[in-house]
């Protein structure tokens, strides 16, 4: 009798690994609790018994293949050895970050090609390929970690042409993943090319002049640039040159802001001038212009403390502390409507 009962048993489980699409026969493993296949066999295409199963089954039926199951159920319970699993739990993906840059460039044609440094930082570190918009003869430069940031950098470079003298470029550009699910993208980073035409001038002592940043605050406009000279002057000749050229600020519609002005420069040849407005409006632009290199920028006023005197118009004094932020934009709005063209 139980020779038969292991025959059929043995016939079923033949049948049910070459024939049905389970792996095992479930009224085996309901009666006995299993958790799969392998509670008594060595895997789950039922290939080969565990040791002592069989005589289990020999002596007590499915009785004694419950048994065996439970036994093993209880071993695997007391069973409390550690294992240290890999981390295989991704952190949220965050999108890539161009860091920011000037909102506005200058470069003059047949002078130094113009310089703009892309830094992109990715928490993830993904791959990243840039895409956006350029001026026609715009290229990229190979990636290379910036010493500073110490991240991946890319420079745009650009020689524009006379035909694109004295015309403005816009420069769009976002960075995308392309090695994560979903692929996020970084917002875009836009600026303005301002392309000046060819110096006329003989003298080509200055390899690049430019304006980073024009603000007034409580009537002192606040200038921030860089100057660049060419490789070949000493540092004497470069001293010398700093006394004798002078810088012109004007208007966008060539008023002079104030007289011509000499410039010093520090190591890395930044230079900074303040200009004092109180008996004039500021303007809304300011133009530069050094040894026939120019460069402008509108003006950012960074406060609304303007001395509105200025054009003999009586001030309002009833300012309290008070006033809502509402307020404060109004006059700032105010302030802006003032400055001249």
């Amino acid at each position: 009798m139980r020779q038969k009962i292991f025959t059929t048993l043995f016939s079923i489980l033949f049948c049910v690994f070459f024939n049905a699409p389970g792996y095992c026969y479930p009224q085996f493993q309901t009666y006995t609790n299993a958790s799969d296949c392998t509670s008594c066999h060595q895997d789950n295409y039922g290939h080969g018994f565990k040791t002592g199963v069989l005589a289990e089954f020999e002596d007590k039926g499915l009785a004694g293949l419950k048994d065996f199951v439970n036994a093993n159920l209880q071993q695997a319970v007391i069973f409390n050895n550690t294992v240290t699993l890999p981390n295989t739990v991704s952190l949220p993906n965050t999108p890539p970050e161009i860091r920011p840059i000037n909102s506005k460039w200058d470069v003059t044609v047949g002078e130094a090609p113009l310089i703009i440094p892309f830094t992109i930082n990715d928490t993830e570190q993904n791959q990243v390929v840039l895409h956006g918009s350029a001026p026609t003869g715009a290229s990229f430069s190979k990636v290379y970690i910036d010493k500073v940031t110490q991240l991946p950098t890319i420079n745009f470079i650009w020689s524009p042409t006379p035909e694109q003298a004295k015309k403005q470029f816009a420069l769009n550009v976002f960075a995308e993943e392309i090695d994560a699910s979903p692929a996020l993208r970084s917002s875009s980073i836009k600026t303005v090319i301002q392309v000046w035409a060819a110096r006329n001038s003989a003298t080509k002592n200055i390899k690049r002049f430019s304006l980073f940043s024009a603000e007034v605050i409580n009537n002192t406009l606040k200038l921030s640039g860089n100057i660049q000279f060419q490789a070949n002057l000493s540092n004497a000749q470069r001293s010398t040159l700093l006394k004798k050229l002078s810088m012109s600020v004007k208007t966008s519609k060539d008023k002079l802001i104030s007289p011509s002005l000499k410039l010093t420069i520090n190591a890395k040849g930044d230079w900074f001038k303040s200009i004092s407005l109180a008996k004039t409006t500021p303007p809304c632009i300011v133009k530069l212009e050094y040894e026939y290199l120019k460069s402008a920028r509108p003006v950012v006023f960074l406060t609304a403390n303007y001395d509105k005197n200025n054009d003999n118009n009586e001030a309002e004094d009833d300012a309290s502390e008070n006033e809502s932020d509402d307020d404060d934009d109004d006059d700032e709005v105010a302030l802006l409507k003032q400055c001249r063209d």
